[in-house]
């Protein structure tokens, strides 16, 4: 049972309870009203409304089912096209490591045709990457109620104290756990609750996130975001004298993460005017949503596998492998005392996103070996076109 607002906002104000915050200088004025729900019990978890909402949410699903065939289809060939791509690029052992988690905004201008296509968009990673593989996960972030919930009543018992910090009651609902699993779930289908969609705290969501990735379990992680715009909470905004603290908190969220070596992208659904992180996509819905979001997993995961520069000083290659597709190649490469081998690609301009010109790029590392010998064996093991392959 949740604290009653005016406990807490009390308890505050007698000085027991501190502002949690991170070292960034972030900081929540309280998290007792927070929750993590499982889309199984989300119905449940949310408030019975005046004007019943079934009959909308019924045409919704309906319309999710049965509509956007050609686009379904479309986005089914691209991502079977991925599947190929990663199939051949990424041992089997690694894929197996791999993780991409779609993390989906839950704000209310969501509501309609854009949150369709995040899921149509979702729907569809999640079976290619399923095919070929990798794990996913599926999770959404939004907020219990409008304007700060019992967090804003608690902080007006408290005496309302300046600058208090993020000023809701977060909501984030888990879809699917991290597996190779490639079926979303029935419940998937709350996302179109317009009752559920409220405000958006993206850079605590992100935290979170990565937080249920375990680096022990998972050797790559990815954090796929998918939303509309930037973070908007109306409570914590008229609270604090900083406009930036949600824009700001994300975007050092990302950077830690990043350091970390969490791989994060972002699909931007519309065109509105907002930052345009590292690593992302635009896309007008639907089907563009679905096809930019295979091209930001991809590209993601490319950048998963690719290290920097400091990974291949000190090695030379001492035998070198081409398809004869003239699209990949495997190096036998060796230190003096190790053997590896890595897998490149070729990306001509039509594909080059960043470059806008032909190049090689390595997707791809083994671990060490006793010896180059030892290195090539393993990898004509693991590839079979090596085996007609030119030197």
């Amino acid at each position: 049972m949740k604290t009653p607002a005016i406990i807490t906002g009390m308890l505050h104000r007698l000085g027991r309870k501190t502002l949690a915050g991170d070292k960034s200088g972030y900081h929540v004025f309280t998290q007792a009203y927070d929750e993590v729900v499982y889309a199984d019990n989300l119905f449940k978890a949310l408030p019975r409304q005046r004007s019943d909402p079934t009959t909308t949410f019924q045409q919704a699903v309906a319309r999710f089912e049965s509509e956007f065939l050609a686009e379904r289809i479309s986005i089914a060939a691209s991502g079977a096209e991925l599947v190929r791509q990663l199939t051949d690029a990424i041992a089997v052992n690694e894929r197996a490591k791999t993780v991409v988690s779609f993390l989906i905004d839950h704000s209310g201008s969501m509501k309609g045709l854009r949150m369709l296509s995040a899921m149509i968009a979702v729907e569809g990673a999640v079976d290619a990457l399923g095919h070929a593989g990798i794990s996913t996960e599926v999770l959404g972030f939004t907020t219990v109620n409008w304007k700060g919930g019992r967090s804003r009543a608690a902080w007006r018992w408290a005496g309302r104290p300046r600058n208090p910090g993020r000023l809701c009651d977060l909501r984030h609902i888990v879809y699917k756990d991290a597996g190779p699993s490639n079926a979303m779930p029935w419940s998937f289908r709350h996302a179109l609750r317009p009752e559920l969609l409220r405000e958006n705290v993206d850079g605590e969501a992100l935290a979170w996130a990565a937080a249920r990735l375990h680096a022990p379990l998972w050797r790559k992680r990815i954090i796929c975001v998918i939303s509309d715009g930037a973070p908007v909470d109306d409570s914590t905004l008229a609270a604090n004298a900083d406009a930036t603290i949600l824009t700001r908190h994300l975007s050092l969220t990302e950077a830690n993460l990043r350091a970390e070596g969490v791989v994060i992208g972002f699909l931007q659904l519309g065109r509105e005017h907002v930052r345009e992180p590292q690593l992302h996509e635009r896309a007008d819905e639907p089907e563009g949503a679905g096809l930019a979001l295979l091209k930001l997993a991809r590209r993601a995961l490319l950048e998963a596998f690719t290290d920097d520069v400091e990974r291949v000083r000190g090695y030379e290659v001492v035998r070198r492998f081409e398809r004869s597709n003239g699209q990949e190649a495997i190096t036998i490469e060796s230190d003096g005392k190790h053997g590896r081998y890595v897998l490149w690609h070729w990306f001509n301009a039509d594909t080059a996103d960043e470059y806008g010109e032909d190049y090689w790029s390595p997707v791809l590392w083994s671990g060490l070996y006793s010896g180059p010998d030892e290195a090539g064996a393993d990898a004509m093991a693991e590839f079979s076109w090596l085996r007609e392959s030119r030197t």
